[in-house]
């Protein structure tokens, strides 16, 4: 599967509200900063923090907390 075949599978798993399914396959495909924005989408802060620290995306991460009220 290609690149653009794997965004379209996640944004097609995301505008049929299957924001975890495509999370999930975002960070299988290495794409942790996507999956952290459908995690935060669907206010999973705690899954989106996580998953942006993890990747050292730690601007993201901040934002996320911040909306969380995450000290």
């Amino acid at each position: 599967m290609t690149r653009a075949a794997h965004e379209e599978a996640i944004e097609r798993l995301a505008k049929a509200g299957k924001h975890e399914e495509a999370a999930l396959l975002a960070l299988r495909q290495g794409h942790p900063e996507r999956a952290a924005e459908l995690y935060a989408t669907v206010w999973k802060y705690d899954r989106a923090i996580e998953v942006a620290a993890r990747a050292g995306l730690f601007v993201p991460a901040y934002g996320y907390a911040v909306l969380a009220q995450d000290r």
